[in-house]
């Protein structure tokens, strides 16, 4: 499991686009155009009937911080941490929040030969598991228990609400970013040498990219040109540490790239602004732009539940 690609900038766009329906289930073009046609009026703050770069950004970092949080609600409320006495970030006053559990977690989450394996510290390879995925979910428990540690701001051992924001989604924090670097070389770095070959990083992208995106008949070549071209910055034909952070953990700010990219590909009068006309002319291009909210408005609608698709004011 590679819990980290979220933090690339392709893989932060494959985020918002998770929230299109198949296209089997999205509505006709002039409904997807309604749709369109509301973010528009939403994102151009200043009513000139026109979307720049910083609007466009601005809209992609609210899709974002939506999707992170129902991501972050639905699974809290799966776990339902019960209420005890913690200490706040703030204050050493401890107050009653909701709290989740290291056991209860792992109770919930992980197989009982898995989570037995775990508490006893085993050697992996000397335990017996009928699951032919044993190995990889004790691996991903042992994972899940450092980013517990870093999440755990205040090292009371038990996670409230913010804190397990970051511990489902350590590229939403400068305090946990780090994690993903050290998962994708520990995920990519088959021999154990802290580098990343070519051969492992091809391998690795074959492993985790969809069968649909690998039938491009540029997909290996594209990679190869990335891994050459962008990511291996001194040439030496391997990914060290320091690179593998610049590539997942760019400097840059991905929304704000992302909005540009946008624009640029889709602006078709030169103005470096994008116009209605724009939008839905290219409307299939722009459907992450459509909140998960709408989509399912949309789909309450057409099941002929009125009341509660009613529009939200926060659109």
């Amino acid at each position: 499991m590679t819990m980290y690609r979220a933090a690339s900038e392709s893989d932060d766009r494959h985020l918002h686009e998770s929230q299109i329906p198949p296209p089997y289930q999205q509505p006709s073009q002039d409904d997807v155009n309604t749709m369109l046609t509301k973010v528009f009026e939403t994102m151009d703050k200043n009513d000139d009937t026109k979307v720049d770069s910083d609007e466009l950004k601005q809209w992609l970092d609210k899709i974002h911080e939506g999707l992170i949080d129902d991501n972050v609600e639905q699974q809290w409320t799966y776990y339902s941490p019960p209420l005890q006495e913690v200490h706040s970030w703030e204050s050493y006053d401890p107050e009653k929040r909701e709290a989740l559990i290291w056991d209860h977690y792992i109770n919930t989450t992980y197989t009982d030969d898995v989570v037995q394996a775990y508490r006893q510290d085993v050697n992996i390879d000397e335990f017996k598991s009928d699951d032919p995925n044993f190995k990889s979910y004790y691996t991903m428990l042992k994972r899940a228990e450092r980013r517990w540690k870093v999440a755990d701001k205040n090292n009371d051992t038990v996670l409230i609400k913010e804190e397990f924001k970051f511990f489902l989604h350590p590229e939403e924090s400068d305090h946990t970013k780090h994690l993903l670097v050290e998962e994708a070389m520990e995920d990519m770095d088959l021999d154990g040498n802290k580098e990343i070959t070519l051969e492992e990083y091809m391998k690795h992208m074959n492993e985790v990219t969809p069968e649909q995106e690998k039938q491009d008949p540029g997909f290996e070549s594209n990679h190869q040109s990335q891994f050459q071209t962008y990511l291996d910055k001194n040439k030496d034909g391997n990914l060290c540490m320091t690179e593998l952070s610049e590539w997942l953990i760019p400097s840059y700010d991905r929304h704000e790239a992302e909005a540009t990219r946008m624009i640029h590909d889709t602006d078709n009068d030169h103005d470096q602004k994008l116009n209605q006309q724009e939008l839905l002319g290219n409307n299939q291009y722009f459907l992450s732009l459509i909140p998960g909210e709408m989509w399912r408005q949309y789909s309450q609608q057409t099941d002929g539940d009125s009341t509660t698709a009613a529009t939200h004011d926060e659109f």
